[in-house]
């Protein structure tokens, strides 16, 4: 999943601690700037299953972290990252 609107102070460990209350997260990134590691304000969740992916969406889509509502949407990673084939 795609985890848009965050706040600078959301890190993986607050992603990993809200998403793995509905299933099993397999990695958990927010993505930062390269030169400053600032957040970029979004981050991706991955499940062990689709089911968990779904029932995550479906249970935070409108939750709040760090003080705002956050964004959910369906990712899907490119090969070759975090192990997609």
């Amino acid at each position: 999943l795609r985890v848009g609107n965050l706040s600078a102070e959301v890190d993986e460990e607050m992603l990993y601690k809200l998403f793995s209350r509905t299933g099993a997260v397999e990695t958990v990134r927010v993505v930062r700037d390269t030169r400053t590691w600032a957040s970029e304000f979004h981050g991706y969740v991955n499940f062990r299953t689709f089911q968990e992916a779904q029932k995550a969406l479906k249970t935070f889509k409108h939750a709040k972290l760090g003080g705002r509502h956050i964004d959910l949407s369906w990712s899907n990673r490119a090969k070759g990252v975090d192990g997609a084939v």
